[in-house]
């Protein structure tokens, strides 16, 4: 389920898990799925408040140099984290035109601090939905926020599909085309590890070009030099006009642990249904032989999963000394029910 809603998070074709999610209702019930639809309503609704936003901004007579949308999340149905707090600085030129992050509350990531366009856009959101629903309060997840930027440096203009962060890095480069990393780490406000993190992905993607007085580090875990500076590659060439930029995500301790308890889990629910296959089948036919059974809890099975061999025989086993059946003693490859 939490691999479900991670989806959802980034899908684009709300109809198509609309549908998903109804078949997993109709087999699971409506409290396995609440929160699912919880988040396919969030992205609803969201639609109808951007639309107002424009509406409201329009009729004020405000301009907005961005695009902006924006993703308000109810915090206990959706799976990830938000920003802390909201960090802006004095306001800079930027050229991108960006789609906003979700609206939510949550645990913590990285301070950021937001590009000087994107600073009006999040301000005047905050107080149109702060009108609209008193009460309220917004956390902006720009961690999981993304934008596009016109790359109008180049022979001929590119659209990025960029994170935040590194929207926040590229839009530094309007007011000059080399930048020292204690520059950037300065407006930016970011960590160090995630800002080495996303330097390392512009300069791997060769949209900037880093040089280093010193030797230049040759992992990315091992992070950027302070004495580097970037300049924008203004022979940067892609075959496509139109792309989205990697984003380097680095799994810590705990999404691991999370990972591996969701195997947990997943496995324990197979076995608790492969028992239960294999008492309804040797309850229907009282004697069976050990293929033949092997063969009926596959068959009953693969409408939701195809269970291996050995996660069969060891439900037999355990079903052998619960003492729901046993094994034949003058056949010991059939198993007799035990009423």
């Amino acid at each position: 389920k939490q691999w479900y809603q991670r989806r959802v998070a980034i899908t684009a074709g709300i109809e198509t898990e609309e549908l998903a999610i109804n078949g997993l209702k109709d087999r699971c019930g409506y409290e396995y799925t609440s929160p699912l639809q919880r988040m396919i309503i969030d992205m609803k609704v969201s639609e109808d408040l951007t639309r107002e936003f424009e509406e409201t901004v329009r009729e004020s007579g405000t301009k907005l140099n961005v695009s902006f949308s924006v993703n308000v999340l109810q915090s206990g149905a959706w799976p990830y984290a938000t920003s802390p707090e909201l960090s802006n600085t004095a306001p800079r030129p930027s050229d991108v035109s960006g789609e906003g992050g979700s609206g939510s509350s949550g645990g913590s990531t990285p301070e950021f601090t937001i590009p000087a366009d994107l600073c009006v856009c999040v301000k005047l959101f905050t107080d149109f939905y702060g009108k609209k629903h008193t009460g309220r309060r917004l956390k902006f997840a720009f961690n999981l926020s993304h934008g596009t930027v016109t790359m109008n440096f180049t022979s001929r203009p590119y659209h990025v599909v960029m994170s935040a962060y590194q929207v926040a890095i590229v839009v530094l480069f309007n007011t000059s085309p080399t930048l020292s990393y204690t520059a950037i780490a300065r407006d930016v406000g970011l960590d160090k590890s995630e800002l080495d993190k996303t330097l390392a992905t512009l300069v791997g993607s060769k949209i900037l070009l880093v040089s280093s007085a010193s030797e230049p580090a040759t992992d990315m875990e091992e992070g950027a030099n302070e004495t580097d500076t970037y300049t924008v590659n203004t022979a940067y060439v892609n075959k496509k006009s139109k792309f989205k930029l990697p984003v380097t995500t680095h799994r810590g301790d705990n999404e691991v642990k999370e990972v591996e308890s969701t195997h947990h889990s997943v496995d324990e629910d197979r076995q608790l249904y492969i028992q239960a296959v294999i008492v309804r089948s040797m309850k229907s036919r009282g004697v069976l032989q050990h293929n033949e059974l092997i063969s009926s809890v596959i068959s009953q099975s693969k409408e939701r999963f195809t269970p291996n061999i050995a996660m069969i025989k060891k439900c037999i086993e355990v079903l052998i000394d619960k003492q729901y059946i046993e094994r034949d003693r003058q056949r010991k490859d059939n198993y007799i029910y035990l009423a």
